[in-house]
């Protein structure tokens, strides 16, 4: 391999516990690589060789999903990302401003000193929604749709839903 700075042969070494490549491309600071392949040159260029990326944004999005702890900013970002979801849509689909997200996903501070945070049950949709959407593109069109729709009055009328059984068979579909 080449250096696209100078041209020269590049060294390539497997990254360690010890060693770790910091992956900044995910948008994350605490995400450290073991056993790639960082290439390095004499003038100072480096260049890792992160192979399936998609599989590694998979478990990233998996553990922060899992993660107890409030998502910071940087990790709501990462599962919007992930989640395919442009900042404007994902900010209706939470229901809040896309200023108050950005403030979020950009750490803003407060003038009282705390940074802007999501609520606990934003929190808990944001890991919903990255968690559903890597599985089901559907779902993200369901949630901007109900977005759309909560903005509208709402009415206070109950609607009657119907549902009929199949003949000959077991299973239930929406009354036509």
């Amino acid at each position: 391999m080449r250096c696209p700075g100078c041209d020269r042969d590049l060294k390539g070494q497997k990254t360690t516990l010890e060693q770790p490549y910091q992956y900044v491309e995910s948008g994350l600071d605490n995400v450290f690589l073991v056993g790639v392949t960082l290439y390095a040159c004499q003038c100072g260029e480096e260049l890792v060789e992160i192979p399936k990326v998609e599989q590694l944004d998979d478990v990233i999005a998996k553990v922060l999903i899992q993660k107890i702890d409030p998502l910071t900013g940087a990790e709501v970002r990462f599962l919007r990302k992930y989640a395919e979801l442009p900042a404007k849509d994902f900010a209706k689909i939470l229901g809040i401003g896309p200023e108050h997200l950005s403030r979020v996903e950009n750490k803003k501070v407060q003038r009282t000193g705390a940074t802007y945070v999501l609520g606990a049950a934003a929190d808990k949709l944001t890991r919903v929604i990255a968690h559903k959407a890597s599985q089901d593109e559907s779902i993200k069109e369901i949630l901007l749709t109900l977005a759309e729709a909560s903005k509208k009055k709402a009415s206070r009328k109950t609607a009657r839903l119907f549902f009929e059984k199949r003949p000959r068979s077991s299973q239930w579909k929406i009354a036509a």
